[in-house]
């Protein structure tokens, strides 16, 4: 697969318009150059060229020349096909930064070609930090967000911070804000619902869906074991990420797989309700 990012794209068109426009212009060079000619002119050209032609050049050698343009040109006509496989890529699938990511989900919530939004999420900070106000009042839209448990989360970090706590200054503490978003009001018009999934976090991806398009951004989560600021082992924050344009038959099959996967989890985990009813249900702490 082909990877050309952005600025690639760019020289690749600039570069195929310079040719273009060089030929256009020797072109039209020798066609007014040509036209500014007498007919005898034109006629005393003819011949000396022909002399010139019929003095050096033998049958043999015309031979030669005419099987060296048809081999030239089918050269032209395979690089040109690379070419052009390798210039179309807004089709294709190409790793972006956290920047890019983040102009290129604007553009799309608000392009109004998708129905349905399909978050994997890990502490619900991708919908904080890239749906802004002005999104939440895109009534044609249905969000669905899968979040980690804010109860798995919570015993995976104090186990975690006892371990390391003489070793780094910041705690890992993700638990509480899990479910103070879970409890915050939702008065806007995009339907949101939230489930929660109890595994370590993993896949950190969107997938937008639309009746007549689709595309997705996926990537996964950095696990580092001792983070050296501290906080979480799973680290979400400007992370790179693949943008599948959905374009051509392969994307699409790919976003197909992963919505499958998040279609999975969505149908086996829980929702809120559970979440309380399963932190209600865990025996109270003993004190000393």
């Amino acid at each position: 697969m082909v990877w050309l990012k952005p600025q690639g794209r760019r020289r690749m068109r600039i570069s195929r318009s310079v040719r273009v426009t060089a030929i256009i212009v020797g072109s039209l060079a020798i066609i007014s150059r040509l036209i500014s000619l007498s007919p005898d002119d034109l006629q005393n050209y003819a011949s000396a060229w022909w002399s010139l032609i019929s003095g050096y050049v033998s049958w043999t050698n015309l031979l030669l020349l005419a099987v060296g343009f048809l081999l030239g040109y089918i050269v032209f006509r395979i690089t040109g096909n690379r070419s052009a496989i390798a210039g179309d890529v807004s089709k294709m699938p190409a790793a972006i930064t956290s920047s890019q990511f983040a102009e290129m989900f604007k553009q799309a919530i608000e392009s109004k070609d998708y129905t349905s939004i399909k978050v994997f999420g890990y502490t619900g900070e991708t919908v904080s930090d890239y749906f802004k106000y002005d999104h939440k009042y895109l009534g044609n839209m249905e969000l669905r967000i899968l979040n980690r448990s804010w109860i798995a989360e919570k015993a995976d970090e104090e186990l975690h911070n006892q371990r390391v706590s003489s070793l780094t200054p910041r705690k890992w503490d993700k638990a509480g804000g899990i479910k103070n978003r879970s409890q915050e009001p939702w008065p806007f018009p995009i339907k949101r619902t939230v489930k929660y999934y109890s595994t370590p976090p993993f896949v950190k991806a969107i997938v937008f869906k639309g009746p007549k398009r689709q595309e997705a951004f996926v990537t996964f989560y950095d696990w580092k074991e001792l983070p050296s600021d501290g906080g979480s082992q799973f680290k979400g924050a400007s992370l790179s990420m693949i943008h599948i344009p959905g374009e051509s038959s392969e994307g699409q099959k790919v976003i197909s797989y992963l919505d499958s996967q998040f279609d999975y989890y969505w149908k086996h985990k829980s929702n809120f309700c559970d979440e309380v009813l399963t932190e209600e249900k865990k025996p109270p702490r003993k004190t000393r």
